[in-house]
């Protein structure tokens, strides 16, 4: 799980959790949202090889 905690000068004020749910097609993995609440449904398909911040990216654009 890649949690990503957020601050706004020394206040952490939320925090996003990516969750590994499991093997996709071609070497791509799924990832679910499970923190903030609300985004459970919100899958992420994402290859590995591409490194977090390429995963981090696809979950932001979906919390907008």
């Amino acid at each position: 799980m890649l949690v990503v905690k957020v601050y706004v000068n020394t206040s952490q004020i939320d925090e996003l959790w990516i969750h590994n749910i499991g093997d996709s097609s071609h070497g791509r993995c799924k990832y679910r949202i499970e923190k903030p609440e609300g985004y459970e449904d919100y899958e992420i398909e994402h290859l590995r090889a591409i490194g977090y911040r390429g995963l981090l990216l696809k979950a932001l654009e979906g919390l907008v």
